[in-house]
């Protein structure tokens, strides 16, 4: 039982967070954060952690999301201006994420990993000496 009220929250997060990237209307957008924040307070349920839950629900999803709420109705969500392009912009973010993958790579040939070594396990002694 457990198990499906994971993957079944689990879901309900991905499609919560589909909805808030992907929504052209900040109100359905913060309604979609919303739905995320309260499938993270099931999963903090399923994990035993109830304070957690509880801040979850009364702290993130009931005050700050209705603040953010009240804020994007009291602003008003007016269509923004469609903006130009930068003249470089795709070849700039080609270049970029180039630097960035080259930089992880770099990061990373420097980790080195080991099995360990089968006959040097001993178990630790509690004796003092």
């Amino acid at each position: 039982m457990a198990t499906a009220v994971f993957w079944i929250s689990a879901l309900v997060a991905l499609l919560g967070g589909f909805g808030v990237v992907l929504s052209r209307e900040p109100i359905r957008s913060v309604l979609s954060l919303v739905l995320v924040m309260l499938a993270l307070a099931v999963q903090y349920l399923l994990l035993s952690a109830q304070f957690l839950f509880a801040v979850q629900v009364i702290v993130y999803a009931g005050a700050v999301m209705v603040l953010f709420l009240f804020v994007i109705a009291l602003l008003g969500p007016r269509r923004e201006m469609p903006s130009r392009r930068l003249r470089f912009q795709f070849p700039l973010a080609i270049l970029f994420v180039a630097l960035l993958a080259g930089a992880g790579f770099g990061l990373l040939q420097g980790i080195h990993l080991r099995t360990p070594l089968s006959g040097s396990s001993r178990p630790i002694s509690t004796r003092s000496s």
